[in-house]
This record gives structure tokens, C-alpha cells and sequence, in this order.
């Protein structure tokens, strides 16, 4: 097995088999784009990661105001 990576693509090389004359089959895996999904699931990380740091306040204020008991009217 080998496996050989880029910013491209990984590139996996497998052994299928061997025949009686003393050849070799070959099984060739190219998965694109790889690495990339790795540096996305980091960039979440790190923005949830960052999300979370600092002061809690809540996003809104209670406005607190004296109500008249009756309306005149």
C-alpha cells in the first residue's frame, strides 16, 4: 500500500493481487480535495473555539419603567 498526498488529491496505491507468472494487479484510489476537508473542520474548530471566549452579557436588556395603574380616560 502507498499513499501519497497533496493539496489536490491523495492518491492511494493498493496491492489487488499476484498472478501465477509473476505479475502484479494494482488498485489505484484518487480521492480529491482531501486535505482540504481537514483545514475546513480546523477552521470550525477554531472559530468555535474563538466564539466562546470573552464576557457573557445577554443580547438584550430587561427595561424596567413604572406603569400607571389606569389610563385616565
Amino acid at each position: 500500500m502507498a499513499i501519497n498526498t497533496t493539496p489536490l488529491a491523495d492518491i492511494y496505491v493498493v496491492l489487488a493481487g499476484a498472478n501465477a507468472d509473476g505479475s502484479a494487479a494494482f488498485r489505484v484510489f484518487v480521492n480529491p480535495l482531501v486535505s482540504w476537508i481537514w483545514a475546513g473542520g480546523a477552521i470550525i474548530i477554531l472559530g468555535v473555539v474563538l466564539g466562546n471566549l470573552g464576557d457573557r452579557a445577554p443580547a438584550v436588556e430587561a427595561i424596567r419603567r413604572r406603569v400607571p395603574a389606569s389610563v385616565p380616560g
